[in-house]
């Protein structure tokens, strides 16, 4: 389980993938609707296919913690494709 997904699973919700935007979310009720855009495995592996498919060599992510839980194994699984 991600950071993501505990903090989803701590609200009682699910972390979903939003194929447009190429982004994870979730949703969740507190005395208001909530909306929580997240960086997991599937957005950080969309963006990174993004950059490359733009013919960019790579890019420099501000946020490390960002990298974090899995985050890795995906970049590596990209860029050992290439």
């Amino acid at each position: 389980m991600n950071i993501a997904q505990f903090k989803a699973a701590v609200n009682c919700s699910t972390v979903f993938f939003d194929e447009n935007m190429g982004a994870s979310y979730f949703t969740y009720n507190s005395e208001n609707p909530h909306l929580v855009w997240v960086e997991d495995t599937r957005a950080i592996a969309y963006k990174h296919n993004l950059i490359k498919s733009a013919g960019f060599k790579g890019i420099y992510w501000e946020n490390p913690y960002c990298l974090l839980e899995g985050n890795w194994e995906a970049l590596t699984a990209i860029y050992k494709k290439a």
